[in-house]
Protein backbone atom coordinates (compact mmCIF):
# COMPACT_ATOMS: atom_id res chain seq x y z
CA UNK A 1 0.00 0.00 0.00
CA UNK A 2 0.90 3.49 -0.42
CA UNK A 3 -0.18 6.86 0.40
CA UNK A 4 -1.56 9.34 -2.29
CA UNK A 5 -0.59 12.91 -2.15
CA UNK A 6 -3.25 15.76 -2.35
CA UNK A 7 -2.96 19.17 -1.13
CA UNK A 8 -5.77 21.53 -0.27
CA UNK A 9 -5.53 25.09 -0.52
CA UNK A 10 -7.04 26.71 2.93
CA UNK A 11 -9.84 29.29 1.13
CA UNK A 12 -8.78 32.60 1.48
CA UNK A 13 -12.26 34.46 -0.47
CA UNK A 14 -15.45 34.32 0.61
CA UNK A 15 -18.64 35.06 -2.18
CA UNK A 16 -20.38 38.21 -1.90
CA UNK A 17 -23.45 39.02 -3.43
CA UNK A 18 -25.05 43.33 -3.18
CA UNK A 19 -28.54 43.80 -3.54
CA UNK A 20 -30.17 47.24 -5.00
CA UNK A 21 -33.90 47.36 -6.19
CA UNK A 22 -34.09 51.57 -7.40
CA UNK A 23 -37.35 53.09 -8.72
CA UNK A 24 -38.94 55.79 -6.99
CA UNK A 25 -36.34 58.37 -7.13
CA UNK A 26 -35.85 58.27 -11.62
CA UNK A 27 -32.01 57.22 -11.40
CA UNK A 28 -29.53 54.13 -10.56
CA UNK A 29 -26.03 55.14 -9.14
CA UNK A 30 -24.95 51.80 -7.02
CA UNK A 31 -21.67 51.94 -5.69
CA UNK A 32 -19.79 47.68 -4.96
CA UNK A 33 -17.25 48.47 -2.48
CA UNK A 34 -16.06 45.26 -0.38
CA UNK A 35 -13.14 47.56 1.10
CA UNK A 36 -10.86 44.26 0.14
CA UNK A 37 -9.33 42.63 -3.15
CA UNK A 38 -12.29 41.24 -4.95
CA UNK A 39 -13.34 39.72 -8.11
CA UNK A 40 -16.06 40.15 -10.21
CA UNK A 41 -18.44 36.86 -11.63
CA UNK A 42 -21.27 38.06 -12.97
CA UNK A 43 -23.61 41.31 -13.33
CA UNK A 44 -27.56 40.70 -13.47
CA UNK A 45 -30.10 43.72 -14.09
CA UNK A 46 -33.69 43.22 -14.25
CA UNK A 47 -36.85 45.65 -15.11
CA UNK A 48 -40.12 45.62 -14.65
CA UNK A 49 -40.42 46.97 -17.94
CA UNK A 50 -38.62 47.52 -20.61
CA UNK A 51 -37.45 50.84 -21.56
CA UNK A 52 -38.81 52.06 -24.99
CA UNK A 53 -36.76 54.72 -25.17
CA UNK A 54 -32.54 54.63 -25.23
CA UNK A 55 -31.22 54.19 -21.74
CA UNK A 56 -27.95 53.20 -21.17
CA UNK A 57 -26.30 51.12 -17.92
CA UNK A 58 -22.97 51.85 -17.63
CA UNK A 59 -20.39 49.62 -14.98
CA UNK A 60 -17.31 51.73 -14.45
CA UNK A 61 -14.40 51.41 -11.74
CA UNK A 62 -13.85 54.28 -10.14
CA UNK A 63 -10.57 54.73 -8.04
CA UNK A 64 -10.25 55.61 -4.46
CA UNK A 65 -10.73 59.01 -4.26
CA UNK A 66 -7.24 60.30 -3.65
CA UNK A 67 -6.15 59.26 -7.40
CA UNK A 68 -8.08 61.02 -9.20
CA UNK A 69 -10.62 60.65 -11.93
CA UNK A 70 -7.56 59.74 -14.43
CA UNK A 71 -7.96 56.47 -12.98
CA UNK A 72 -11.72 55.63 -13.91
CA UNK A 73 -12.43 53.11 -16.62
CA UNK A 74 -15.45 52.28 -17.93
CA UNK A 75 -15.84 48.74 -18.65
CA UNK A 76 -19.60 47.85 -19.70
CA UNK A 77 -22.05 49.80 -21.22
CA UNK A 78 -24.90 48.43 -22.49
CA UNK A 79 -28.42 49.50 -24.42
CA UNK A 80 -31.12 48.64 -21.96
CA UNK A 81 -33.96 50.25 -24.77
CA UNK A 82 -36.13 46.44 -25.40
CA UNK A 83 -34.73 44.81 -22.73
CA UNK A 84 -35.88 43.55 -19.05
CA UNK A 85 -33.08 40.79 -18.12
CA UNK A 86 -29.76 41.44 -18.38
CA UNK A 87 -26.82 39.56 -18.00
CA UNK A 88 -23.21 40.44 -17.65
CA UNK A 89 -20.25 37.72 -17.07
CA UNK A 90 -16.51 38.68 -18.01
CA UNK A 91 -14.49 36.55 -19.90
CA UNK A 92 -12.01 35.57 -17.79
CA UNK A 93 -13.26 32.64 -16.66
CA UNK A 94 -11.29 33.15 -13.05
CA UNK A 95 -13.29 36.62 -13.11
CA UNK A 96 -11.71 40.16 -12.88
CA UNK A 97 -9.43 41.08 -9.92
CA UNK A 98 -9.71 44.92 -8.47
CA UNK A 99 -8.00 46.20 -5.67
CA UNK A 100 -9.22 47.22 -2.55
CA UNK A 101 -9.70 50.92 -3.61
CA UNK A 102 -11.75 49.95 -6.54
CA UNK A 103 -14.86 51.23 -6.53
CA UNK A 104 -17.52 49.49 -9.42
CA UNK A 105 -20.28 52.35 -9.85
CA UNK A 106 -23.20 51.18 -11.64
CA UNK A 107 -25.41 53.90 -13.23
CA UNK A 108 -28.44 54.25 -15.58
CA UNK A 109 -30.93 56.74 -16.05
CA UNK A 110 -34.76 55.86 -16.17
CA UNK A 111 -35.97 54.82 -13.07
CA UNK A 112 -39.60 55.48 -12.43
CA UNK A 113 -42.54 53.96 -10.11
CA UNK A 114 -43.80 52.37 -13.33
CA UNK A 115 -40.42 50.70 -13.79
CA UNK A 116 -38.41 49.24 -11.42
CA UNK A 117 -35.16 47.99 -11.65
CA UNK A 118 -33.08 45.15 -9.16
CA UNK A 119 -29.34 44.62 -9.52
CA UNK A 120 -27.70 41.58 -8.32
CA UNK A 121 -23.26 42.10 -8.14
CA UNK A 122 -21.78 38.58 -7.46
CA UNK A 123 -18.40 38.29 -6.93
CA UNK A 124 -15.04 36.64 -4.40
CA UNK A 125 -13.65 39.40 -1.81
CA UNK A 126 -10.22 37.96 -0.24
CA UNK A 127 -11.02 36.75 3.35
CA UNK A 128 -10.30 40.49 5.74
Amino acid sequence: MSFTEVYVQPQRWDEFMFFATVGEDGSVSETVAPGVVWKLKELRVHLSVAFVSVEDLVFRISADAGQGSAFNFKFLSQAMNGIVDYQYIPAVSDGMIFQSADLGVITMSGASANNVIGIVVIGWAVRG
